[in-house]
C-alpha cells in the first residue's frame, strides 16, 4: 500500500539504497568522527570557497572607513551649500524661502546620517560573519 502512494520512482529507491549501502560499507570499521574529519579535510571547492569568503570579508572591512569618509565628505559639502543659502538678501525671503531650503537640506543631512550609520553597521556585521577577527 505504501509503495502505491509514494511519489518516489522505484529506480530512485535503488539509487538511494545503493548510496546508503556504499556509505555504510565505507564507514564499516571506522567511527563517525573519522568520517566527518575525512569529509571536512578534503581538498576542493569547500575550502576554496571558505577562503574566498574570508578574503571578501576582509575587503568589506577595509571598505568601511572609505564609506565613512565618503559620507563625511558629503555632509561637509551639504553644510557648505546650506551655509551659502542662509542669507537670501531680503528679510522676508530669508524668513520664508530660505527657511524652506534650510529645512530641505536639513532633511537631506539627516537622511545621509542615518544612511551612513546603517551602511557602516551592516558592512561591519557582514564582515564579522564572513571573516571573524581574531
Amino acid at each position: 500500500m505504501w509503495a502505491q502512494k509514494s511519489p518516489v520512482v522505484p529506480e530512485k529507491l535503488g539509487e538511494i539504497a545503493s548510496r546508503v549501502a556504499a556509505r555504510w560499507t565505507q564507514s564499516k570499521g571506522r567511527d563517525v568522527t573519522s568520517l566527518v574529519k575525512k569529509i571536512m579535510d578534503r581538498p576542493g571547492d569547500d575550502k576554496v570557497l571558505e577562503k574566498g569568503i574570508s578574503k571578501y570579508g576582509k575587503k568589506v572591512r577595509a571598505a568601511i572607513p572609505k564609506a565613512h569618509d565618503a559620507f563625511e565628505s558629503l555632509l561637509t559639502d551639504l553644510g557648505r551649500i546650506q551655509s551659502s543659502l542662509v542669507d537670501a538678501g531680503h528679510d522676508k525671503i530669508s524668513k520664508h524661502h530660505a527657511a524652506k531650503i534650510q529645512d530641505e537640506i536639513g532633511k537631506a543631512v539627516s537622511t545621509v546620517q542615518v544612511a551612513a550609520s546603517s551602511l557602516s553597521r551592516n558592512l561591519e556585521k557582514h564582515a564579522a560573519e564572513w571573516d571573524p577577527e581574531d
